[in-house]
């Protein structure tokens, strides 16, 4: 989960997993009671009462097993993460209320519990399914309409060669000027971005003109951004400058240290 729920949420991956299981039946032979644990995200683990509690789950009483409770149905089907019965019942991290997680039994009512509809993300033409209020605050991205699915949502608005599209968010014609540049191509600036015209090879990026061989690179991602550029397996035209001593061999060890020379040079 990209938006970790403090430990909360570690906890609750726990209990998903059985880490912190105490196993069923052991208050036969004197142990502590134990009983079905439902944790936020709606998973079911059998332990005690106290280490529920400890995994930020909701209890679901003495002798109770996983079969007999739906902890998904303890919250409305909207909701990622459930807090009913819990530590944190009425006593959210404030920081968790429009974080792109719906949470339902919070202090607050969390906007990311709305209706949702396909959400054009800035980057890439991804779509994802949120609330109108994240897909437009939290993701800069464009909402088209409640109940609309992402298969019905045309995300590529811009040309291929965009790697962020701003048409018709916030951002468009305001973006951060530090956007430029910084080679990832931005449509829709009030700039425009000089890496919408670079000639990208691989994970490098040149200045020359697409499909001539660079003379001027520079180096994303050192030998392996250089390597899908050039292929030192197979001969490189000894007209490339990155085949630095013109050999018909290919590009060797030599041409990767004058490279790296050019890399960190001024």
């Amino acid at each position: 989960m990209e938006r970790k729920k403090m430990i909360a949420a570690k906890r609750a991956c726990q209990v998903a997993s059985g880490l912190v299981v105490i196993a069923a039946g052991q208050h036969a032979k004197g142990g502590p009671l134990t009983g079905a644990c439902c944790s936020a995200g709606g998973n079911c683990a059998v332990m005690t009462a106290q280490a529920c509690a400890e995994a930020f789950g909701a209890y679901q009483g003495d002798g109770v097993t996983c079969t007999e409770v739906d902890c998904l149905a303890r919250c409305e089907p909207i909701c990622e993460f459930c807090w009913l019965g819990t530590l944190f019942e009425q006593n959210c991290d404030p920081i968790w209320e429009g974080d792109a997680y719906c949470d339902c039994g919070c202090q607050f009512n969390d906007p990311d519990c709305g209706p949702r509809g396909a959400c054009c993300v800035p980057r890439d033409g991804y779509c994802d399914v949120l609330t109108e209020a994240t897909c437009r605050f939290y993701f800069v991205g464009v909402f088209n309409a409640v109940g609309v699915e992402c298969a019905q949502a045309e995300c590529n608005r811009c040309d291929p060669g965009c790697v962020w599209c701003w048409t018709d968010t916030g951002a468009e014609h305001a973006c951060s000027p530090d956007w430029s540049g910084d080679l990832e191509c931005d449509c829709a600036c009030q700039f425009s971005d000089p890496d919408c015209g670079a000639n990208v090879c691989g994970n490098l990026i040149c200045e020359e003109t697409a499909g001539s061989c660079p003379a001027d690179c520079k180096d994303l991602r050192a030998f392996a951004a250089f390597q899908n550029c050039f292929n030192p397996s197979q001969p490189s035209p000894q007209s490339c400058a990155a085949n630095s001593y013109a050999d018909p061999v290919g590009i060797g060890l030599e041409d990767f240290g004058l490279f790296f020379d050019f890399w960190s040079g001024p």
